[in-house]
């Protein structure tokens, strides 16, 4: 494993997220929806520094967890490192993510067309995540 190419991998696995969410969240997509759905403008946030900044971080932190996951899925079940880190996304986002959203989202009372939107974007984050780190990082 080489830790330089594992820390960019995971560096512009980060940046990724938030090109991912630009476009997901572009009105035309499903940013329209989404805002009418929620009452929130997501190009204004209450203290943008914190938002942005918290985003950034936790998108770190998920991208370096995600890096060793598809290093443990590929190493445990024989795969190339872009099998892996595209099955370790999906099993991640469908175990930890969606369905921890969906409970949330349930006792919140929310439309289920926000978890639609919102675990839609994080399975397509994570995916594109786990493609750049099994593409550079393996």
């Amino acid at each position: 494993m080489n830790f330089a190419l594992l820390a960019l991998a995971a560096f512009l696995a980060t940046l990724s997220s938030i090109v991912v969410g630009t476009l997901w969240y572009r009105p035309r997509v499903f940013g329209n929806r989404w805002q009418a759905l929620t009452g929130i403008d997501p190009n204004k946030p209450v203290n943008p520094a914190v938002t942005y900044g918290g985003t950034f971080a936790a998108t770190a932190v998920t991208a370096v967890v995600l890096a060793i996951a598809a290093h443990v899925t590929g190493s445990y079940f024989a795969l190339d490192s872009l099998p892996a880190a595209l099955l370790a996304s999906l099993v991640l986002w469908a175990g930890l993510t969606a369905s921890r959203m969906l409970v949330h989202d349930l006792f919140a009372s929310k439309d289920l067309t926000i978890w639609l939107i919102d675990a839609g974007y994080e399975l397509v984050t994570l995916l594109v995540m786990g493609a750049i780190i099994g593409l550079i990082g393996g």
